[in-house]
């Protein structure tokens, strides 16, 4: 009699090919979330990406170029199919400096000249600066942006686009100019000065530092609000570029004597002119001028 075969236990065989394909089926999806996550990732800069192309920050543009290729797998640029784009965005950020400034160049001048406004370049080094009366600006296109000064000092900025150059330029000029009074500004300048050698215990006569000055203008300049209510609300800032400004514009109307007296600035020398923190640069028109450490009144004869 021939012995039977043993039967097959298709019930455990099944089982064992279960648990292989749960195994490679739980290895796809971990896959699956992680390219997931990695292109989640990828998409996230690309649109960074888009975002600052379109402002013009170069700066920000090539650190967010180098976050996105760091969060590449080795194979990511060619398996999310990136090369080619990337590759794009490379020659951008190589030929942007150049085309920005004959695009902004032709375009502010343009815009200046169609709202009566005079452009004129003082350096054409990075960072590029012009100068549209009264004030100065930096152009600085690897950022985007233009930066507005008088003094040297920043009074305000706007993105590196001529019309809003321009719109921005008519602002800051009007908020400068103010309701401008000679007379009035004179007379802060002593009641100041009288307040601050008085503070020092100086004489009249002696010289003070702008930087001790400068409040005691600040206080001069407030409205009733402020003396009212005395707080951070009412109060109207005044900075060393205002002040360098109504000191120009004190020179075109009015000149620097007033009933006697003659208030006088003194130039800052060695090791006080380096310090910016304590000097004030006053600068005529064009932007030429020199850096003033104090004041006092002179009693003319």
């Amino acid at each position: 009699m021939t012995p039977r075969a043993a039967p097959i236990d298709s019930t455990a065989d099944l089982a064992s090919q279960a648990a292989a394909h749960g195994a490679r089926l739980r290895e796809a999806s971990e896959r699956l979330k992680e390219e997931s996550k990695e292109a989640a990732g990828v998409a996230a800069h690309v649109e960074k990406l888009g975002e600052l192309a379109g402002r013009g920050d170069l700066v920000k543009l090539k650190a967010e170029l180098g976050k996105l290729r760091s969060s590449l797998a080795d194979d990511g640029e060619s398996r999310l199919q990136l090369r080619d784009f990337l590759n794009a965005l490379d020659a951008e950020v190589a030929s942007a400096p150049r085309r920005l400034r004959e695009e902004l160049t032709r375009s502010l001048g343009e815009a200046c000249e169609a709202r009566g406004l005079v452009l004129r370049p003082i350096s054409l080094e990075d960072p590029i600066e012009v100068r549209i009366a009264p004030l100065s600006v930096l152009l600085e296109l690897d950022k985007g942006q233009a930066t507005f000064r008088f003094g040297r000092d920043a009074v305000g900025a706007c993105a590196a686009r001529a019309d809003e150059i321009v719109d921005t330029h008519q602002k800051l000029a009007a908020e400068l100019d103010g309701a401008f009074d000679a007379e009035r500004f004179f007379d802060q300048c002593r009641r100041a000065y009288l307040a601050g050698i008085g503070a020092e215990g100086k004489k009249d006569g002696d010289r003070l530092e702008l930087t001790a000055f400068l409040p005691h203008l600040a206080l001069q300049r407030q409205g009733k609000a402020f003396f009212s209510a005395p707080n951070a609300k009412n109060f109207r800032p005044y900075s060393k570029a205002q002040l360098a400004y109504d000191v120009w514009k004190l020179g075109q109307v009015a000149g620097f004597e007033k009933g006697g007296l003659r208030l006088c600035f003194g130039v800052a020398t060695g090791s006080s002119a380096s310090d910016k923190s304590r000097v004030v640069y006053f600068e005529d028109g064009d932007g030429r001028g020199e850096y003033k450490l104090t004041v006092f009144f002179v009693q003319e004869s």
